[in-house]
């Protein structure tokens, strides 16, 4: 049996992972696949911490709609971003800018900033 997946999806997901950090007593780190659990219940969705590392890692590239969702949530950014490539690359530059404001220390709350609607 094949399993559709949502083209990106993985690639899409890692780069909202890898460009967040948190604050942090020494400053800030990097977000973490226990983060994102944390943080989608705190959204609302629930899940578990190996299905949030199968989502990372390719092994569930296909989540409903409603984990979609609350992903984009986590991360302030529109649920087009895990469908549209126009959408991707617009964020991924916002993604970019906020990174490098999160490490020079201007911005110390992930996540702010990229929505778009």
């Amino acid at each position: 049996m094949t399993t559709k997946t949502l083209p990106g999806f993985t690639d899409r997901l890692n780069r909202l992972v890898d460009t967040t950090r948190v604050p942090h007593d020494d400053g800030q780190r990097p977000f973490t696949q226990a983060d994102l659990v944390r943080e989608l219940a705190r959204v609302g969705c629930p899940l578990s911490k190996s299905y949030v590392f199968q989502l990372c890692n390719g092994g569930r590239a296909n989540p409903t709609a409603v984990v979609v969702k609350a992903l984009a949530d986590v991360f302030s950014v529109p649920v087009d971003y895990f469908f549209d490539a126009g959408t991707a690359a617009r964020v991924s530059a916002e993604l970019d800018r906020r990174l490098e404001a999160q490490v020079a220390g201007l911005s110390p709350r992930p996540g702010k900033g990229t929505r778009r609607r």
